[in-house]
């Protein structure tokens, strides 16, 4: 239904109460379109290619009959754009819809890239019922390491209390599926505020507060966490470490009230130093009771009485009944105070605790209540505790406001909560949902609806006591939720007897709501991914078979996303493999306006004067605009006679790595080596063959659109690289026929050899530097052996032999390193080759960058002659042999080295209008001169005055009213 406004006067005098209390004004708007964009992974390095595929999709219908159908037609694109970290546009570019509303889109970023987050920004042309609909996108560009492998670290079941061990298994392993044998391991086990409310139990605190106390003259504060115990150790030869620390809940002001939350995070180290942490939380309870306190109001009147409510439940939620519960109140006041500080004494404002009540009683199956009157004003501070089985005291904590005798509560709203309870958690297809509603005061009138993305049905009802009882139909539409609401009202009656409250007769609004759970299954398509093998040798072809079947096994025909990705590097992110599923079958929420002017009504005063008034009401009714979910306002007069209540009028009740596009080319060392590689310059024992690994890729395979039969069944020939690691295979479903139903899957590959070699090597280097070009030998061939190591390559000199040997037993790595030094700026190639008897393996990892360590320095001399002259050039003394230059311009006229100058007025990137101004006027200035001399881009008239058409309209859309000038458009 539409928003509405309801306006009474009396005589110069205007109140309202609007059908929404949103605080923008406006009503919510209300989406049509709902899009899933996703990458092929994150993150990715300078220069590498990103590739995007999104998929929109359109609601449409009516509230409760909602369909959700592709966004598909032969004209309707999406335009794009890319920015990057600064908010500089980097890429546009403009992509056809497909017929099953997708798009696809990529982006390579330049070499000198900017590190950071990039947003890709669309909009959906040639739909006009998508007007102004946007999507956008995420990725990072990151200068990072690939990680080499992973660190699991895992607790055993709970529940876990203070005082127990910990007992948790730390396990490292190589991304290509060894066990980190003998690597070194550092733990740390912290201690935070833990929060735990049991089940079923969400109308009770069970919130403990850590205050600041008085500590020696200072006040003082519990820590928000501390560390409870670090160690380090080794991993056994199944690359695991077992550690067990006591959960201590900490002493003094920092010892624990409530549950705390306890972090194990341990790294792991390779030998070539990469360093990679995992971790895990777990939750530890003080004891197996948990004791809950509810306060029905925040504020109370000094002098009354305030009844308190608790439950004792254990960690299931179960009550316990036979548990004395005592309720304490403390007032929280502010006091100055002289403090000595040596000589001198000085005023602290310090806050203290002063005991004003208690009362205690007994639980039951029910919950228990007592109360305490509070005499004076102000905040108090509630503390319910109990004792458990093992005498230990457990507590949770709450507050209160009361308000002087003369004084006036902080909130004055009225508004009851109306109890809703249904007959189900979750509700299955063909159920029929009852709904019980408990209204907190009796003889109520008021409004039912039920809703999902909007209003679908709604009536007014009349309750006979205090409870009311409704039945929801749960269909296929129904999913993933249906929420009901109710508000009720009543108007003023006589005040109760024996009722404590303020005015209890005046007129009331209560409201409440509820979403009833429907089971999705149905609409999730089950994605298998089945490889060929799941262990296979770098540079080998696998099948990977894709099967998706509906929640019973039924083959489904869909369309699928394919991605193949190094795991290393999706775990820097933590990437989880896309669904989209809840982005096309959101949660729908509640959306009805519940807002009334009873609840801000103050109670009677005792000295009344009566005013006779003639009351007109208007109705101000929203009416749809062309803008999606935002409305205009039209108002239409209605007389309404005086009795005639507001809910009955007839206003109410109507109604790169990228292995598709680039794969690494040999440098002149790739290739297959004979028998031996000649150590020492002899030929190695035995036949052996080396074939070289020089093709990496992080994306090993994408494909966009990958069609299963009726059968489900659809199948791929993915040659892999030659990365030890291993790499995920993703693969993204989408119904082919109606297209409502979701769904992913993902399995796993590793890539290795018996015999492996890892290369170690520094991001970039310097020119000049010398460093340890290391690689990493791994040894699973079953037995202890020798390896064998060589180098060799281009831009680097050798410091050293260039073959060395290390003993490696079974499951062991070794780093063996060759000191080189750089020769130039450029790139380094290295390749390294190695055996261990029959084993053998050869790499050519990606090149080096050698960058140039220092700023460049110019110096100019410039003169006149008539005749010759001869000109000295001296070399500074520490100048790089191999870097700079001499440039020698000659002219017959003084103009000569004004290219520079027009270059940097013409080129520079920033435009406020000082820069605009200071670009303009050489143009004017320099006119002549410029057509004659051919001075840069201004010797081309066209461009010319293309810079200064531009520059003045740009300068003119900076003028303010007075004349004046801002520095940027849209700036004061």
């Amino acid at each position: 239904q539409r928003a509405f406004l309801a306006i009474d006067s009396y005589g110069h005098d205007y109140g309202y109460v609007t059908s929404y209390n949103w605080y923008s004004g406006s009503v919510p708007e209300r989406t049509t379109l709902l899009a899933h964009l996703f990458t092929d992974r994150n993150p990715y390095r300078p220069a590498e290619t990103v590739k995007m595929t999104g998929i929109l999709r359109q609601k449409q219908g009516e509230p409760g009959a909602w369909d959700v159908v592709p966004v598909a037609g032969k004209k309707i694109t999406v335009e794009y754009s890319i920015k990057d970290p600064r908010g500089q546009e980097v890429a546009k570019g403009e992509v056809p819809l497909d017929d099953d509303g997708v798009f696809t889109a990529s982006y390579t970023s330049r070499p000198e890239a900017l590190t950071g987050y990039y947003y890709l920004y669309g909009k959906v042309k040639g739909a006009t019922a998508l007007k102004n609909s946007n999507i956008s996108l995420g990725f990072q560009i990151a200068a990072y390491r690939a990680p080499e492998h992973t660190v699991t670290v895992k607790t055993e079941e709970g529940p876990w209390f203070f005082g127990k061990k910990l007992k948790t298994k730390i396990t490292g392993t190589y991304t290509f599926g060894a066990p980190m044998a003998d690597a070194r391991v550092e733990w740390t086990l912290r201690r935070y505020r833990g929060y735990y409310t049991p089940p079923k139990n969400g109308a009770y605190s069970f919130y403990v507060n850590y205050y600041g106390r008085m500590v020696n003259g200072e006040w003082k504060y519990p820590a928000y966490s501390r560390l409870v115990q670090s160690g380090k150790g080794t991993l056994n030869q199944k690359g695991e470490m077992v550690v067990a620390p006591v959960l201590e809940p900490g002493k003094g002001i920092d010892a624990l009230l409530g549950p705390g939350s306890f972090v194990l995070e341990s790294t792991v180290y390779d030998v070539n130093r990469q360093a990679i942490a995992g971790r895990s939380t777990t939750l530890v309870h003080r004891s197996n009771l948990y004791v809950g306190l509810r306060v029905p109001r925040s504020f109370v009147k000094a002098g009354q009485k305030a009844s308190m409510s608790f439950v004792t439940v254990d960690l299931d939620g179960k009550r316990i009944p036979g548990k004395k519960v005592t309720v304490t109140a403390y007032l929280r006041e502010g006091k100055e105070k002289k403090v000595k500080r040596g000589r001198y004494y000085a005023s602290q404002w310090v806050t203290e605790e002063i005991k004003a009540g208690e009362c205690s009683a007994a639980t039951t199956d029910k919950p228990g209540s007592c109360e305490i009157v509070f005499k004076k004003g102000g905040y108090y501070i509630l503390k319910a505790t109990v004792k458990d089985s093992a005498g230990q005291q457990v507590e949770s904590h709450s507050s209160i406001y009361v308000y002087g005798k003369k004084g006036r509560p902080m909130d004055r709203n009225q508004a009851k909560t109306i109890t809703i309870k249904s007959n189900k958690q979750k509700y299955e297809i063909g159920d029929t949902a009852t709904i019980i509603f408990t209204s907190p005061f009796k003889n109520a009138s008021g409004i039912y609806a039920v809703e999902q993305g909007g209003i679908v049905t709604w009536k007014h009802i009349t309750f006979k006591g205090t409870t009311h009882t409704e039945t929801v139909p749960i269909t296929q539409k129904s999913q993933p939720n249906v929420n009901v609401s109710m508000v009720l009202v009543r108007g003023r009656v006589k005040p109760e007897k024996d009722s404590k409250e303020a005015d209890s007769g005046r007129p009331k609004f209560a409201h409440g709501r509820l979403s009833l759970n429907v089971n999705m299954a149905s609409k999730i398509l089950k994605v298998v991914v089945t490889p060929s093998k799941k262990v296979i040798a770098p540079g080998e072809k696998i099948t990977v078979r894709l099967k998706t079947t509906d929640f019973k096994g039924v083959p489904v025909a869909s369309r699928l996303a394919v991605m193949v990705v190094d795991e290393g590097v999706l775990s820097l992110t933590g990437f989880q493999t896309p669904n989209p599923f809840y982005i096309f079958h959101p949660y729908e929420g509640a959306g009805t306006a519940m807002m009334d002017i009873r609840h801000f009504i103050m109670k009677r005063l005792k000295k009344q004067r009566k005013i006779t008034r003639n009351i007109k009401q208007s109705v101000m009714r929203e009416q749809p605009s062309e803008s999606a979910g935002h409305g205009r306002i039209a108002l239409a007069k209605k007389s309404v006679e005086k009795s005639k209540d507001l809910l009955d009028s007839k206003a109410d009740r109507d109604s790169d790595g990228i292995m598709d596009s680039s794969v690494a080319t040999g440098t002149g060392m790739g290739g297959s080596y004979g028998a031996g590689f000649g150590v020492s310059g002899k030929k190695g024992g035995g036949k052996r063959h080396f074939q070289v690994r020089k093709f990496f890729a992080t994306t090993a395979y994408y494909n966009p659109k990958v069609v299963t039969d009726e059968k489900g069944m659809a199948s791929l020939t993915i040659p892999m690289p030659e990365n030890l690691t291993s790499y995920r295979i993703m693969a993204v479903a989408m119904e082919q026929n109606t297209k409502d139903r979701y769904g992913n899957g993902e399995e796993r590959v590793k890539i290795r050899r018996r015999f492996m070699l890892r290369p170690s090597l520094p991001r970039f280097a310097n020119y000049g530097d010398t460093f340890v070009a290391s690689v990493v030998v791994n040894n699973q061939t079953g037995a202890k052996g020798t390896a064998t190591v060589k180098i060799d390559g281009v831009g680097f000199q050798l410091m050293e032999k260039n073959t060395k040997t290390a003993n490696v037993t079974q499951g062991e790595s070794v780093e063996v390193g060759f000191l080189v030094k750089t020769l130039r700026p450029g790139r380094i190639r290295f390749r390294f080759v190695g055996y261990m008897g029959e084993a053998t393996d050869a790499v050519n990892p990606p090149a080096v960058p050698v960058h140039i360590p220092a700023s460049s320095e110019a110096s100019a001399t410039y003169g006149v002659t008539e005749t010759s002259i001869l000109q000295p050039v001296k070399l500074p003394g520490n100048a790089m042999p191999i870097f700079g230059g001499l440039d020698i311009n000659l002219s017959s006229t003084a103009l000569t080295g004004l290219q520079d100058a027009v270059r940097f007025i013409v080129d520079y990137p920033h435009e406020c209008t000082e820069q605009i101004a200071s670009r303009l006027v050489p143009i004017f200035a320099l006119k002549k001169i410029l057509d004659a001399f051919k001075l840069g881009k201004l010797s081309d008239r066209e461009k010319r005055e293309a810079i200064v058409t531009s520059g003045i309209a740009r300068l003119l859309s900076t003028q303010q009213w007075d004349g004046g000038f801002t520095y940027w458009p849209g700036s004061y």
